[in-house]
């Protein structure tokens, strides 16, 4: 039990810089998520799943079009 999470998968690409679109882990998670397989992805951070924002965007849209819930525990800090 996570925080109350219960029956969960962690998908951890490590040693893998985290600009590149095409990583195992992540490759699979999509691919989890284009079965249908996945309710909902949390990651600690935007950053952390995609260093460029039409890799997010397309992501993001993914997970609309499977009705995947998107959380990110973190908040961008802002430039201020």
């Amino acid at each position: 039990d996570k925080q109350g999470i219960f029956n969960y998968e962690i998908f951890n690409d490590i040693g893998i810089s985290g600009a590149k679109e095409d990583r195992p882990e992540l490759n699979r998670l999509m691919a989890r998520v284009e079965a249908g397989g996945i309710k909902q992805v949390v990651v600690f951070s935007f950053s952390r799943f995609a260093r460029s924002v039409s890799h997010l965007l397309k992501a993001l849209q993914k997970f609309k079009d499977k009705s995947v819930r998107f959380y990110s525990i973190t908040v961008m800090p802002s430039s201020a």
